[in-house]
């Protein structure tokens, strides 16, 4: 079985936040992109999302989950 890297608190501190950029939690980022909460924690705990561990919550920024949607790789299932 594959480990998955899991990142620290602060460890992609240098990716957050821009100056002039607002965080919002993965809740409000839900609301904003369509994806589910769990869904973004799981890319956020392993590294395909620009976010960061804040005091136990998990913080990104608009900007960071349009990054991810346009550049995300996404897998078709043939029939």
């Amino acid at each position: 079985m594959m480990k998955h890297k899991r990142y620290l608190p602060g460890h992609l501190a240098s990716d957050i936040p821009a100056e002039n950029e607002e965080l919002i939690n993965l809740k409000e980022a839900s609301e904003l992109s369509g994806f589910s909460i769990p869904y973004l924690r799981t890319i956020s705990q392993h590294g395909r999302l620009k976010s960061q561990k804040v005091a136990k919550k998990w913080v990104t920024t608009l900007s960071a989950i349009e990054d991810y949607k346009n550049n995300r790789i996404v897998k078709v299932k043939k029939i």
